[in-house]
């Protein structure tokens, strides 16, 4: 059996393994399927997808994306130790991916500026990126992997890109968030993923383009001071969290 969650690398396993006989479990991760999925689903046994309706076939289960239930399980004084911030103000938790978002990064500091009497930022910078800037209330990080959970845990909102990981992970922890999906993201997955939660009230979309520090600044102190809207984001990401989707996956390749 073959479980692959695609791309153009999985195209000769995929075509092996259809002349071996082998049974095919493709994983569909975004809400679009790229050019390289949409020919592996043509020789699949079974598509998985982390999105309804992404393709349109009777061998196609909605199972969710997968989502590490560490994440679930973060302690909030570590995560106030980690940081050095202190309860009482809620804290923004701006992430880019593994590798950090620089246009983001840039509007950082300034964004800080105009919200920093009223909140605090954890700030994920992307591994081998230093911003040079210093602030009571800011903590800069490259990465973070085991403690993510504990710094999740103090966060009352997340700037993020509109990764599928990323957003499975807000959903599951029902975190109100602003979505700037990634520009020119492979067959625009980022924006489509970013629209199907815009779609369900669980994330606010901002364009790249042309978006300044001062209009991040202004929406995360308009989202501060609305806490029905807040409210109202944590129960659409609620019915968009999947936690059992690794068990659906695990249940259908090892009845495959």
């Amino acid at each position: 059996m073959i479980f692959i969650t695609g791309g153009y690398v999985s195209l000769p396993v995929i075509l092996a393994g259809r002349l071996w006989r082998r049974p095919i479990v493709l994983q569909e991760s975004d809400a679009a399927m790229g050019l390289a999925n949409r020919i592996t689903a043509r020789f699949a046994t079974r598509v998985l997808s982390a999105f309804p309706d992404v393709y349109h076939s009777p061998k196609t289960t909605w199972v969710g994306a997968p989502v590490r239930q560490e994440i679930t399980k973060g302690e909030p004084q570590r995560g106030w130790e980690l940081t050095k911030l202190a309860p009482g103000k809620p804290v923004v938790l701006v992430m880019g991916g593994s590798l950090g978002a620089q246009s983001i990064n840039d509007l950082i500091p300034q964004v800080f500026s105009w919200i920093r009497q009223d909140l605090q930022m954890v700030h994920i910078t992307g591994a081998g990126k230093v911003i040079p800037f210093f602030s009571r209330g800011y903590v800069q990080f490259p990465y973070l992997e085991e403690d993510l959970k504990d710094v999740y845990a103090i966060a009352d909102f997340i700037v993020t890109r509109a990764g599928s990981n990323a957003l499975a992970e807000i959903a599951l922890l029902q975190k109100p968030n602003f979505v700037i999906p990634l520009p020119g993201s492979a067959q625009g997955n980022q924006q489509e993923n970013a629209a199907y939660f815009a779609q369900a009230g669980a994330s606010i979309v901002l364009d790249q383009a042309g978006l300044t520090a001062q209009q991040l600044g202004e929406r995360l102190l308009g989202l501060l001071r609305n806490p029905q809207k807040q409210k109202a984001m944590r129960q659409a990401l609620g019915k968009l969290a999947t936690p059992h989707a690794a068990e659906k996956i695990a249940t259908i390749l090892l009845n495959a």
